[in-house]
């Protein structure tokens, strides 16, 4: 979602209480997942290019499923330096029409992501993490 004339892109992330408590709650560090903050930079870029800004402001808007509390966490337009990048080199990693080797923090970011569930390609390249 972007927000008019402020140029505030909002991603909507839902949680669960564990997840809020581990951002929010009282040990928590408030820090969101890279991953979570390189997709909203690649909206950002997107709409950098696209309204031709020169600035733009960027937020995770979490809400809590269990209270439907919803906090606000601010990201730093540097990341959108950071998400040119990271597309930069998944273009090079695909350029030959193959599929890359499974790069661990770039595909996936996680290793959970790594399997049947979550990963569409997971048997096209034998197993990703697990066949190695």
């Amino acid at each position: 979602m972007i927000e008019g004339d402020d140029h505030i892109i909002y991603d909507i992330k839902t949680c669960n209480e564990w997840k809020w408590k581990s951002l929010f709650g009282k040990f928590g560090d408030g820090a969101p997942s890279t991953n979570y903050q390189l997709q909203l930079a690649t909206y950002g870029l997107w709409a950098k290019r696209f309204y031709e800004l020169e600035n733009i402001r960027m937020k995770l808007c979490y809400y809590n499923k269990n209270t439907s509390m919803m906090k606000e966490i601010d990201v730093p337009e540097e990341y959108i330096q950071e998400a040119y990048e990271y597309w930069n080199r998944v273009n090079l990693l695909v350029a030959d029409k193959t599929p890359p080797e499974v790069d661990l923090g770039i595909a996936p970011v996680y290793k959970w992501e790594c399997n049947e569930k979550y990963c569409q390609f997971y048997g096209v390249c034998g197993g990703g993490l697990n066949a190695k």
